[in-house]
């Protein structure tokens, strides 16, 4: 963030491609992270889940807060409840309400593959079988991710070459004296479900 805040003190246009960057006032060019959490709820609903959990941890980003929002406003619209979790994935069984629901497989929609990872990591700790008592659905589909651990896990895939390809058209306007968008810039290509 600090190198970002001494490059846009210069007077280069620059685009930013990551939420991470929502408010240092350039053009961001992302994908549509409420569209994710709507497809991941929609995968579980489509298996028949009917126990819900949104899993980021310690992740307080907008793109978190917007899966989130997208993910329990599907699971809502279809008759069911989702739980937010921002624990240690340690405390995964752990009584409260940073436990799993009880009563049947959970469907578990984490905020990146990386948190999936870690969960899948504790939930085979804790002899928690994946998927017969937790099907986990992660974002980005990180090869490394999905495929290196055990189980392999499940992943939204997110448009990246389109969300570049479109940034560099927007900096390359910006260059040629376009003027900035006035709204924040969204890739409109839907993601990729698993």
């Amino acid at each position: 963030v600090a190198l970002l805040g001494r490059f846009l003190r210069g007077s280069r246009p620059a685009v930013g491609c990551l939420a991470h960057v929502e408010d240092a006032g350039i053009p961001v060019v992302r994908s549509d992270d409420e569209a994710i959490g709507s497809l991941a709820a929609r995968y579980f609903l489509e298996r028949g889940f009917e126990r819900f959990v949104y899993d980021c941890m310690e992740d307080r980003s907008l793109a978190a807060r917007l899966r989130w929002q997208g993910f329990s406003a599907a699971v809502g619209a279809a008759g069911f409840a989702a739980r937010r979790r921002r624990s240690a994935a340690a405390d995964l069984a752990s009584p409260g309400s940073a436990s799993l629901p009880e009563g049947g497989p959970v469907a578990v929609f984490a905020g990146h593959d990386a948190v999936a990872r870690e969960l899948a990591r504790e939930m085979i700790r804790q002899g928690i079988a994946i998927p017969d008592q937790v099907a986990l659905l992660g974002v980005d589909d990180d090869d490394l991710q999905c495929l290196a651990g055990r189980p392999e896990l499940s992943s939204i895939a997110i448009p990246y070459e389109e969300i570049g390809w479109q940034a560099a058209c927007l900096l390359d306007g910006l260059l040629a004296g376009r003027r900035r968008p006035a709204a924040r810039a969204t890739s409109e290509k839907a993601p990729s479900a698993p």
